[in-house]
């Protein structure tokens, strides 16, 4: 639930065994809704099989407002995750 919006739940009926040569592209592919929530923010990302570190330029008169900017993706991010 994010404010009053709240998305329906959704059973995932597909995995991604755990060493599969495919695995990391489907993982990516999987996940790649993360980008579009991202670039909302104007953040900038790299995808990897499990782990998207995020990033966006900072300098000393906007460092707060930045890194208010990051918890507020990560955090978006963190909320589409649990959706799934």
């Amino acid at each position: 639930m994010m404010g009053q919006h709240q998305s329906p739940a959704t059973e995932l009926k597909v995995e991604v065994p755990q060493g599969l040569l495919l695995g990391p592209p489907l993982f990516a592919v999987y996940c790649s809704p993360v980008a579009n929530i991202t670039a909302d923010h104007g953040v900038q990302h790299h995808q990897y099989t499990d782990d998207t570190p995020l990033h966006l330029a900072m300098h000393d008169d906007n460092t707060a407002n930045r890194l208010r900017v990051l918890a507020t993706c990560a955090a978006d991010i963190r909320w589409y995750i649990r959706c799934w």
